[in-house]
């Protein structure tokens, strides 16, 4: 009985493979967001049992979200590129995918503005950018000592600090004895303000 109520906890952590046609699977938090999106902007989802609310555990003072990724416009269509992997094996990369399929099955949104000026945006996407090409692994050990593999906070911070040339979150969250980037690290960061919080139990924008 134990097992199989862990088993049933265990699978509920992955998120389903639907197909596109199928997400997001609440389209009213896209619709909503369209509406406020642009090319740079810094999207931050969440869901109750998946594996990004393991990592918004680190977080010290919000816990809304899970993940985060940058959103691109490719040929007119918005994509999102984030450094994504399961934390139990060694699959997992920086990739760019549509924006339903990064929304997917969230049932919160947050999306947030760089504040910096529109060059340095720019050099900033290009890097991430660089990142998705070469699908840089995903840092499944969450070790920002290294930079051979990233995890999706870590993949934004980095490459923000390389744009930038200072560190912009000094103020690190602490896991298992080491600095890591929370994601609530990132969203406090002074390069970037809250534009809009979105939650299905109350469709009225937040924030």
């Amino acid at each position: 009985m134990l097992f199989g109520a862990g088993f049933v906890r265990f699978r509920q952590l992955f998120e389903p493979n639907l197909p596109l046609s199928k997400l997001p699977l609440y389209p009213e938090l896209q619709k909503v967001i369209l509406g406020d999106l642009k090319h740079g902007d810094i999207l931050f989802r969440g869901r109750d049992n998946s594996w990004g609310e393991l990592g918004a555990m680190v977080s010290r003072e919000d816990r809304r979200y899970g993940h985060v990724g940058v959103v691109v416009k490719q040929d007119g269509v918005w994509k999102v590129i984030s450094a994504t992997g399961n934390p139990l094996a060694s699959q997992g990369s920086v990739i760019s995918e549509p924006l339903e399929k990064f929304i997917g099955m969230s049932t919160r949104l947050g999306l947030y503005r760089l504040t910096i000026e529109a060059e340095l945006i720019a050099a900033f996407l290009n890097e991430i950018k660089t990142h998705a090409e070469q699908n840089t692994p995903f840092d499944r050990h969450y070790d920002i000592s290294e930079n051979e593999a990233l995890y999706c906070t870590e993949l934004i911070w980095l490459c923000l600090n390389s744009t930038l040339g200072r560190d912009v979150i000094p103020d690190k969250a602490q896991w298992r004895g080491r600095s890591v980037i929370a994601l609530d690290d990132l969203q406090h960061a002074s390069v970037m303000k809250e534009i809009i919080h979105l939650d299905r139990e109350n469709m009225r924008p937040i924030g």
